[in-house]
């Protein structure tokens, strides 16, 4: 006569696990995980989701420089010094240097300078 197998306490989720494995005569896997939808993941597809991030790590990492780059060459000093008419009305050929007026009408008495011109001229920029 044999003799039986020693008893364990009674564990339902290791119970249906043999049950499962028994029926489908399947081994079962020894690492799952759940993935966002519910479903059970195998530990090599979740080793694949791990390179994956570490990828995706590296190329926003890059990504994050290369920005920087190229906001540090658009912040690269690329000024042209403003060219002034003395009247709207006046031709070409008697432009000035803006900046030169602005300190002659800081360094003086007035309190008013009208600085006019086309849209896109710079002048928001140059009161910058």
């Amino acid at each position: 006569m044999s003799t039986p197998p020693p008893s364990r306490p009674f564990n339902s989720a290791s119970s249906d696990a043999r049950k499962w494995s028994r029926r489908s005569k399947r081994p079962l896997p020894q690492v799952q995980q759940f993935t966002k939808a519910g479903r059970m993941k195998s530990a090599s597809s979740a080793y694949d989701g791990l390179t994956q991030a570490k990828d995706s790590q590296k190329i926003e990492s890059t990504l994050r420089t290369l920005r920087r780059q190229r906001l540090s060459e658009y912040m690269q000093p690329v000024y042209i010094e403003p060219m002034a008419k003395p009247t709207l009305q006046a031709s070409g050929d008697m432009l000035f240097p803006l900046m030169d007026k602005v300190k002659d009408f800081l360094s003086g008495d007035s309190q008013v300078m009208l600085i006019l011109g086309d849209s896109g001229a710079g002048k928001s920029t140059f009161n910058r």
